[in-house]
């Protein structure tokens, strides 16, 4: 077999192992910029949780909205490359779908929790303490999708310690919570990455 034949079929099996969902829904460009704006916007919500009198709390809702346009951003680039990368792109499809279908959803329940005058720290509790069992759940049963682990861990340690605390230390570990969960998150895909490489080389 001759050497372009060779390579068109590395590149046949290629596109075979992407659209069987073996290849990780991410790539090291998505890492490096997710990484250290999601740390930055933590970084921001801590500061506004901490500094900033509670009726300007909405502050807050600006570096979030910047982490949303980034990764929207990366959406579109994997629309774009679909036919490169189509693991990557129905990744990116599935998250637009909860972005969409969830914070509205997410909006009109902290409408509904007003109304009711329900207590929020017993709702963010148990909001993020079972979001983040869900997120250990398909991250332990996808090798893919490891790297929810970064997300569920922190999510579930910020839950748990709402109730002794006091409101400017929630709005703070908050914040807190989004740099834990873009710092482990990062962490946990740089390592799956190396490792597909190390398999890539080996095969």
């Amino acid at each position: 077999m001759s050497e372009p034949e060779i390579n068109r079929l590395r590149e046949d099996l290629e596109l075979i192992r992407q659209a069987a969902g073996l290849d990780l829904p991410f790539n090291r460009r998505d890492v490096w910029i997710l990484t250290p704006v999601v740390c930055t916007a933590g970084a921001l919500i801590a500061y506004v949780g901490w500094s900033v009198p509670s009726e300007y709390r909405w502050v807050a809702a600006f570096p979030a909205a910047v982490v949303i346009g980034v990764w929207l951003c990366l959406a579109r680039s994997a629309h774009r490359g679909r036919a490169a990368e189509p693991v990557r792109w129905r990744e990116m499809r599935y998250g637009l779908l909860s972005l969409f279908l969830f914070v509205p959803m997410f909006v009109g329940f902290m409408f509904w929790e007003a109304l009711l005058e329900m207590p929020p720290a017993a709702i963010a509790t148990s909001a993020l303490f079972f979001l983040g069992l869900a997120l250990a759940w398909f991250g332990v049963i996808d090798r893919t999708r490891r790297y929810y682990i970064g997300s569920a861990l922190p999510s579930i340690v910020f839950g748990l310690a709402i109730p002794f605390c006091d409101p400017p230390q929630v709005r703070a570990g908050a914040g807190l919570m989004v740099i834990a969960v873009g710092l482990t998150t990062g962490a946990i895909q740089m390592w799956q990455l190396r490792s597909q490489w190390r398999n890539t080389d080996a095969n």
